[in-house]
Formats: structure tokens, sequence, C-alpha cells
């Protein structure tokens, strides 16, 4: 028996990276899987990898709109949740504090924590009753830049990260 054999696991940021290796290993263990990328073409790369077995949605994990229509196609297609996997993120292009415009340094902050942060929260809000309802699970993905050394990142990465930590 695998170890998620059957389990309907949604990996978000599952389009690539980190977030694709996680949905090749879940569905290698017999996940059924929904993986939601925001990239389009990501999906399609993955659909001809993968097949039409997973879920591959196209949505926005800031978007509440988006997340919610996620969770309706996850109910019409499995009807259960038993994980999700925060996958998504983006990096800060390891750029110091002292060299962020201060004119930009409010865009810069919203946009790596709306993405590294803020989505992991509003994804696990939407799901938490389905979660809860077959005893699932969270995993959010953070980084070794956040839990014991400061260098894989620049300020803001490695504050959004450490924020997930």
């Amino acid at each position: 028996m695998k170890i998620l054999n059957d389990d309907v696991v949604l990996i978000t940021g599952g389009g690539s990276g980190l977030g694709a290796g996680v949905a090749r290993y879940c569905l290698a263990e017999g996940a059924q899987l929904a993986i939601m990328d925001i990239s389009a073409a990501k999906l399609d790369l993955l659909r001809a990898e993968l097949g039409d077995g997973p879920l591959l949605f196209q949505g926005d994990a800031t978007k509440l709109a988006d997340l919610q229509a996620c969770r309706e196609a996850i109910i019409a297609r499995y009807g259960r949740l038993n994980a999700f996997i925060g996958a998504q993120g983006i990096w800060d292009g390891n750029v110091p504090l002292r060299d962020i415009p201060l004119d930009k340094l409010d865009a810069a902050f919203d946009e790596v924590f709306h993405i590294n942060v803020k989505s992991y929260m509003l994804t696990a809000r939407v799901f938490i009753d389905l979660l809860e309802k077959h005893n699932g699970a969270i995993v959010l993905t953070g980084s070794s830049g956040a839990s014991y050394c400061a260098d894989g990142g620049g300020l803001l990465y490695t504050a959004s990260k450490h924020a997930i930590l």
C-alpha cells in the first residue's frame, strides 16, 4: 500500500519547481491530485507529462474567487479533500533592504507577502472545513533561508518565509 493511497491532495503552485516535484511524488504514492497554478502554460506542460488523471486548475491563489472555483472543481471531481500542500512563492532577487528604492518598498512588500504568506492563509481558510471533515493535513512550504540562515533571499523573501515558519 502506498502512503497516499487514494487521498485527494491539492497542491497550489504545483505547475513547476518544488510544487511539480511534490505533485509527482504524491502521484507516485497513490494520491488523487488537484494542482492549482497561475500559469496555464505550466499546467499544459504538466498535462502533457501526467495525462488527464490529475485535476489541473488555472488560478491565482491570492484571489478568493479563484480559490473558491478551485474548491468547487475539487468537490465536483473528488467530493473531498485530504491534504493541502502550499508550494507557491516568489523570490525577491536577494535584494538587500538598502538597495530597495524607498518608493518601491510598499509595492515589493505587498507582492511578496501576498503570494508567499496571504495566499497560504486564504487557501487554508477556503478548504479548512473539507480538511477537518476528513481529518486532513495542511503542509506549507518554507525555506532554509527562514529556518536557520538568512542568506537564501533578500529581506522580503526571508521575512515572508519566516512568517510561514
